[in-house]
């Protein structure tokens, strides 16, 4: 980041991927921790509200995979 305003989200993908908002201060509500949301630190004094979403990965392997094997993402055989 940093976000340019309040309206700010973001997602990062990579081997895991990141889904949060940079805000001024953390957030420590009760529907924060059950949502399994953490803060950490950010830049410049900010926060970073994420939580860790491991799906994603899942998906992209299973494309993979099903690439290889000749499939497309329709599930109908591609052509060779």
């Amino acid at each position: 980041m940093p976000a340019v305003d309040d309206r700010f989200a973001y997602i990062s993908c990579g081997t895991w991927s990141l889904v949060g908002a940079e805000l001024d201060k953390p957030v420590l509500t009760e529907a924060g921790r059950t949502a399994v949301f953490t803060n950490e630190p950010g830049v410049d004094g900010t926060v970073r509200y994420l939580r860790n979403v491991m799906g994603l990965w899942l998906l992209q392997e299973s494309l993979r995979t099903w690439s290889a094997a000749g499939l497309r993402r329709s599930g109908v055989p591609a052509r060779r």
